[in-house]
């Protein structure tokens, strides 16, 4: 499968503005098979880029929230 890059700017919550939101794009999502509230894992390539991987363990990773929220 050829990979694509997706780019995006990390915004401010609007339900609370000390927290920082990564929104992921919904053609990703449906790409990936991510759905709302399913748990990432945020892995540094140590070269300057980073992978999400999705987890089966919640404890390991971050809850997927959808576009807009």
């Amino acid at each position: 499968m050829p990979s694509k890059v997706y780019t995006v700017e990390v915004v401010v919550d609007p339900n609370d503005p000390n927290e920082l939101v990564l929104p992921i794009p919904s053609e990703l999502m449906q790409t990936m098979g991510w759905q709302v509230d399913d748990t990432l894992e945020w892995v540094d390539n140590m070269d300057g880029t980073f992978s999400l991987t999705k987890v089966d363990d919640p404890i390991l990773g971050d809850v997927v929230y959808g576009e807009g929220c």
